[in-house]
């Protein structure tokens, strides 16, 4: 349930920076990399600088993230509100860069909240990647996709659910982040996309002290 509010962190924040931020992606890297291509050739609309600093700063993060798991874990739970606390800096972090200007922002602003975004989504991707909770991701939906498909007939229910729900709700956070976009303001989004990290910090800090088997931190 948490990673699935997260998935649904993840489109909004993907909404945002493709909308407003030059076309670019802060969660979906693999779209990012097209786009990365399609900048170099000089398509207009696209942001080459802004797509370069959302491919390096999640890249970058994920590797620190990666390297900081390298010690020991106790519990799931207590992995996940670290991330989650951090994530949420990061969320507030780019929405605070957002009163810079009045309306839009400008180049060097949205530049600054890419990085935030960016950063963000790196770091929510090395996490659930290193908790490795089977079927569900909240930023790497091609294998997600691929997997459901391919197994539509094979896998258990509850298998099939779960990449079910890392789908849905990377489209329904989308889907919202673009009404807010269209018919309020793209803080709004940033607003939203605080309150999910926010809402998955409570929810891990109350279910921090269960003693349950999912709890086990996963060797690598």
């Amino acid at each position: 349930m948490l990673l699935g509010i997260l998935a649904l962190a993840a489109g909004v924040a993907d909404a945002v920076s493709f909308l407003i931020l030059g076309r670019t992606f802060v969660a979906n890297m693999t779209g990012n990399f097209v786009v990365l291509g399609l900048g170099l050739g000089g398509v207009q609309g696209i942001s080459l600088i802004n797509t370069v600093a959302a491919t390096l700063s999640f890249l970058g993060v994920a590797g620190v993230v990666g390297f900081i798991s390298k010690t020991p874990r106790r519990s799931r739970s207590r992995y996940l509100l670290k991330m989650t606390i951090a994530e949420l800096v990061l969320a507030l972090a780019a929405l605070a860069v957002t009163f810079v200007d009045s309306g839009l922002p400008s180049r060097f602003p949205s530049m600054v909240i890419t990085i935030f975004l960016g950063s963000a989504m790196g770091l929510q991707s090395a996490s659930q990647q290193r908790m490795k909770v089977a079927n569900i991701s909240t930023t790497y939906i091609t294998a997600v996709a691929t997997q459901l498909a391919a197994e539509i007939t094979t896998a258990p229910l509850k298998t099939t659910l779960r990449r079910v729900l890392s789908i849905v709700t990377r489209i329904v956070g989308a889907l919202i982040a673009a009404l807010l976009i269209v018919h309020t303001s793209y803080r709004w989004s940033l607003v939203l996309f605080a309150g999910l990290v926010a809402l998955v910090l409570f929810g891990s800090l109350a279910i921090l002290r269960r003693d349950e088997k999912w709890q086990v931190f996963p060797d690598r």
